[in-house]
């Protein structure tokens, strides 16, 4: 089944293609395509769409993080680095904007969190969209939860090769 990931990373792909190209009809189905993703990101900066929709259609058992093979985390770093790519070529902010606060949403989330929240996570994109993210915006906090995404790694000791 098609997921956040792919759809991210597809969007990756077509800013690279843009960038070559600068195609205006690509460009325009890229930003409307980042409206939507704007649009869909709850106020807090969260942004994995099968959470959002049982969220949205009333489930109130819904939150994140509950089921690491739903790859929240492993989404949100496809996203980021898609968001880092689109700034690359086109210099606009809008998508850098959503990764940003996804970004910030995680930093909220893990910065104090112990060890065992790394079991929240399985595949490691995250570490890499953060990273991307810092070397886009050169914002010290997205290096330092890059660094912490690495300490609760390193913190399980019974961990999967996920982790």
């Amino acid at each position: 089944p098609f997921n956040d990931s792919d759809f991210y990373k597809l969007l990756e792909g077509a800013c690279a293609v843009y960038g070559e190209t600068h195609d205006k009809r690509l460009e325009q189905n890229i930003e409307r395509i980042i409206g939507v993703i704007a649009r869909a990101q709850r106020a807090d900066g969260y942004i994995h769409t099968p959470v959002l929709v049982r969220q949205r259609n009333g489930d109130t058992n819904a939150a994140p993080f509950q089921d690491r093979n739903n790859f929240e985390m492993y989404n949100m770093g496809h996203l980021m680095t898609a968001a880092c790519m689109h700034y690359r070529v086109t210099g606009r902010t809008n998508f850098l904007a959503v990764a940003c606060k996804a970004a910030d949403f995680l930093y909220a989330t893990f910065h104090d969190a112990p060890p065992e929240a790394a079991r929240s996570s399985v595949c490691p994109s995250h570490y890499m969209g953060i990273v991307e993210l810092y070397r886009a915006t050169r914002k010290p906090r997205y290096l330092e939860l890059a660094k912490k995404f690495f300490e609760l790694r390193d913190g399980i000791k019974d961990g999967s090769a996920d982790n």
